[in-house]
Order: C-alpha cells, then sequence, then structure tokens
C-alpha cells in the first residue's frame, strides 16, 4: 500500500510543572493534562503545549498555519481556582525556520497557564523507553475532542527523515493530537509527535526538542520555510482538485485531501499568497464560502498587489451577496492592470465592478467605470453598458453622465473620486435619465421575445492545463467533461454576449486567469 505521510502531533517546553516519579500513567496525565491545551478554528484543530505561565504555547507550524482565527482551550488558574477557559484570536509570534514548529501567545489579564518541563538532554529520551502521548484527538461525528493519553515506546531516540532527526515512537498517535506532548515516564516532554506514515503499522515520527531554543524561531514575516517541497506538495493538491473536476463535482474526498495537502504547503512556505488562494478555489468548491474568503483575505494580505488574489476574493464576496466588498476588491485591482493584461480580462473586471456599484446605487462610480472600460478596452457599450447607463440615469443628473462619459483618458481611482463628489446629495430630486441609452433599451426590451434559447461555446484550454469556474453570471453552466459553457439569457433579454471567468491551474502547479466570452449565434 502507497504510504501517505499525514503531519500529526507536536512538542514541547520548558519551565517547570509537577512531575509524576512512578511512571504510573494515571498519575502522568493528571500532572501533564494543566499543559496540554486544545487549539481549534473553523476547519478543526490541533493541541499544543504551555511553555510559560503567561499563555506561550508551543504547537505545529501546519496546526497554526491558518488564515482563521485560532482559539484557544487550556486549564488556569485564576482568582485562586483552577478552570477551564477558551481564549480567541490567540496569535502566531514565531515560527521555526525549518522545522513544523510555531509559537502561538494567548493573551489572558488574570490567568496563570501551567507549563510543562521541557527535555534539556539527549539523555532524556532512550531507545526502548517507555513514552506517552497526550493530546486531543478527533473522533468521527464527535462536536467536541477530549484530552486522551496513549502509551507506547521509543522505537529509535533517532532516525532521519527528509535529513531532519526524529524520535521514532510506536504510541497511538490520531489527527487532532498535532501539537500535543510525547513525553517519557517521568513526565519530561521529550518530542513533538509530528509525523504519522498512514498504512504503516504503529510509526510515528517525533521531532526532539532537547535544546531546541526560543530565539532560533523567527518572525512568520520572515520565514522562508521550504518553497521547493511547498511547491511539490502543491503539486500533488492540483492533482487531487483536478481529479475533482473531471468527476464533474462530486469527489469531496479529493478536494479534502488536497486541501490538507496545501496546508502543508502553507506551513512550508506561509508567505507565498498562491497557497491561500488555492485553499480558497477549494473551499468555493465545497460550498464553504466564509473559509474561502478567509483565506482569500489572507491571500490579499500577503499581496496587496496580486491581481488574482483580489480577482478572487471579488468572486467570494458576489457569492456571499456582498457586492460593496466585492466593488472595493475591485476598486483596488484596477491600478493593478498592466499594459500586458488581456483585454478580457480588463473588460470582465470593469464589468463585473460597473454591476456591484449599481448594486450598491453608486451611479456616479459605475458610468465612471463604464467610461474607464471604453478608454482601457476600446468598443462600443453594449447591452449590459447601457442597461448600467439607464439604471445609473434615474439618480445622477445627465450632465454628470455626459461630462463622464466624454472622458478618453486619464482615468484613476482619484478622479473617480472627484467626479462622485459632482452628484446632488442624497435625499434630492433624482434627475431624469440620460435619454438615448434609455430609449435604446426600452425598444430592444418591446422586441425581445418571452422565449430565451441555450447557447452552447466550446472552451480552448491551454494544453495541460485543468480549468476551474472562478466567476460567471446567471445562466451559465461549465461542463468541465466537454469543456463547453451553456448560457441560457434571461427572458426578454436582448444581450448579445456574456464573458465567463476561469482559473487555470498549470502542471507546476501555476495558476492564470482565463475569460471566455460566450456570444449568441
Amino acid at each position: 500500500m502507497k504510504l501517505r505521510m499525514i503531519a500529526l502531533l507536536a512538542s514541547a517546553l520548558l519551565s517547570s510543572h509537577g512531575q509524576a516519579q512512578d511512571g504510573d500513567a494515571t498519575k502522568l496525565f493528571k500532572s501533564m493534562e494543566p499543559s496540554v491545551v486544545l487549539i481549534s478554528d473553523e476547519e478543526g484543530g490541533g493541541s499544543g503545549v504551555v511553555i510559560s505561565a503567561d499563555g506561550l504555547i508551543l504547537t505545529n507550524a501546519h496546526v497554526a498555519g491558518t488564515a482563521l482565527p485560532l482559539t484557544v482551550e487550556a486549564m488556569v488558574t485564576e482568582a485562586g481556582k483552577e478552570v477551564r477557559k477558551s481564549f480567541p484570536n490567540a496569535t502566531v509570534q514565531k515560527i521555526h525556520p525549518t522545522n513544523d514548529l510555531a509559537l502561538l501567545k494567548v493573551t489572558a489579564p488574570g490567568c496563570r497557564f501551567h507549563p510543562a518541563a521541557l527535555s534539556k538532554s539527549d539523555a532524556d529520551t532512550k531507545a526502548g523507553g517507555t513514552c506517552y502521548v497526550m493530546g486531543f484527538p478527533y473522533l468521527p461525528d464527535q462536536d467536541k475532542p477530549e484530552i486522551t493519553i496513549t502509551k507506547g515506546i521509543v522505537s529509535a531516540a533517532r532516525r532521519m527523515v527528509g535529513g531532519s532527526p526524529y524520535i521514532q515512537l510506536d504510541a497511538a498517535i490520531n489527527p487532532g493530537n498535532s501539537g500535543g506532548a510525547l513525553i517519557n515516564e517521568r513526565g519530561v516532554v521529550i518530542g513533538i509527535p509530528t509525523l504519522r506514515f498512514e498504512g504503516s503499522d504503529r510509526i510515528g515520527m517525533a521531532a526532539p526538542v532537547a535544546g531546541l531554543k526560543l530565539e532560533a524561531f523567527v518572525d512568520p514575516k520572515e520565514a522562508k520555510g521550504d518553497p521547493a517541497e511547498a511547491k511539490r506538495l502543491s503539486t500533488i493538491a492540483a492533482r487531487l482538485y483536478a481529479s475533482d473536476l473531471f468527476s464533474l463535482g462530486t469527489d469531496d474526498e479529493a478536494v479534502a485531501v488536497a486541501i490538507y495537502m496545501q496546508r502543508q504547503a502553507i506551513a512550508l512556505e506561509p508567505n507565498n499568497p498562491e497557497w491561500s488562494i488555492a485553499i480558497a478555489s477549494m473551499y468555493r468548491r465545497l460550498n464553504k464560502l466564509s473559509l474561502a474568503r478567509a483565506y482569500a483575505e489572507n491571500a490579499v494580505k500577503l499581496a496587496p498587489k496580486h491581481l488574482g488574489s483580489r480577482t478572487v476574493l471579488a468572486a467570494i464576496h458576489d457569492e456571499l451577496k456582498e457586492p460593496a466588498k466585492a466593488a472595493a476588491q475591485r476598486l483596488q485591482a484596477l491600478p493593478l492592470l498592466a499594459e500586458d493584461t488581456k483585454p478580457d480580462v480588463k473588460k470582465f473586471l470593469f464589468e463585473k465592478l460597473a454591476e456591484n456599484l449599481i448594486e450598491t446605487d453608486d451611479g456616479v462610480r459605475a458610468v465612471y467605470v463604464v467610461s474607464w472600460a471604453q478608454a482601457a478596452v476600446g468598443g462600443g457599450g453594449g447591452p449590459g453598458q447601457r442597461l448600467i447607463l439607464q439604471t445609473a440615469g434615474q439618480k445622477v443628473p445627465e450632465a454628470l453622465v455626459r461630462e463622464i462619459l466624454d472622458k478618453k483618458s486619464g482615468h484613476s481611482i482619484e478622479d473617480m473620486e472627484a467626479m462622485a463628489r459632482k452628484a446632488p446629495a442624497a435625499g434630492s430630486t433624482p434627475p431624469a435619465a440620460p435619454q438615448p441609452a434609455a430609449n435604446n433599451d426600452q425598444a430592444a426590451t418591446a422586441d425581445a421575445s418571452a422565449s430565451a434559447s441555450t447557447v452552447v461555446s466550446k472552451v480552448n484550454f491551454k494544453s495541460g492545463a485543468t480549468a476551474r469556474l472562478a466567476d460567471a453570471p446567471p445562466g451559465v453552466v461549465f461542463h468541465q467533461e466537454s469543456s463547453t459553457v451553456e448560457w441560457t439569457p434571461p427572458t426578454f433579454s436582448r444581450m448579445e454576449e456574456t464573458r465567463v471567468l476561469f482559473v487555470l491551474t498549470h502542471p507546476d502547479g501555476s495558476e492564470e486567469l482565463q475569460v471566455h466570452t460566450v456570444r449568441r449565434k
């Protein structure tokens, strides 16, 4: 059976907490329980180990490497009493530059945490010695995991895996144990169970902590990680995701595994926005839009001037019915358009932005975007643009509409804001609609048929690339198996064409946007 390496467990500490001397598992459990914490987010979670009384926690980087808010549940001393409390919004303070380790900080005034004892010598770890794993493993259909302890032996005190030293153990470790403690019979944390080999018989690996120095950790922004390995994992994730596309979007398990692999890539290269964009796209496929939004927002945070990040985030806001937020992202994307940006991509961005602005009752800026599109892309105003002008004309003075449309160059966000300030204040008498645009649309509507025929269009993707639908107007269906798009225009519509946005994933894991135009025959 092919082995699939699954990152799991984790680490160790300094300072000291009560130690059991006789190796009894019951006493060890009671002694260590206050030092092992539950770390959770909307995706799931893992475990961690307290290493300072003021709330510093050691865990795996792949547990902490999420765009979602982290909550830590820990046993603390508060007002002289032992209580178990949840602390939201734990922050990632530092990341180890080479190991799968991270430091979390919980801010909890008035609470004292219980740090565990961290091994200071390799002598604490002996092959054949008894060891215990403590953490919060997840069980199927379990709402909230509980802390557990499993017993085993140290199979090898030092074994090289991927060029790094590990402790091999046979104690049972399971998903959710990631970040928990590997302890010896004296209650000393000796390692961070980090790897398990699925399909193997009780082979787990733990990163040794003897001699671990906190000063070796770096700021997350400075973490370089392992880009080559991150790219390899991301390529695997892309292939798994593509298998779901070829299954016509029915293989949720493949997408879930792809997300897991992509999370490992983030742990190895946390500052690469492409990995967050990939996860955002995968969560969109699973219709988990709040998770998709969180990862897309993280990509924008990492790379504010990345056109693809803002485009994906805007599309997610569209699906969440958040037109103002979608418009904000697309407005930020406009200055990112370059001379070599494909015309279809530019046109698609302008069209979607104008639609967002109309939805938010921002007629002046919508008209300005139409004018900007004509200057940047060229071409006359189609039915979509005429509809935008007709709608905007209900509240925007005709003279201002004409002034904006007559502008042939020099478009910018700053100039758009200057035009917006010329609009009448809210509550004033609405101006008359621009008559030429309104008349044309009314005539077209009067002549339109009540029936709407479906247009089938073949999409030509680049060889070797897999495609996923990023954004499309209502009435559009994409058939992956035949690479065709079906468009059924709205009833009574004279729309001559519509546009569909795809994200192409190449075999090397890189992505690009492609716009496909569907035209009526």
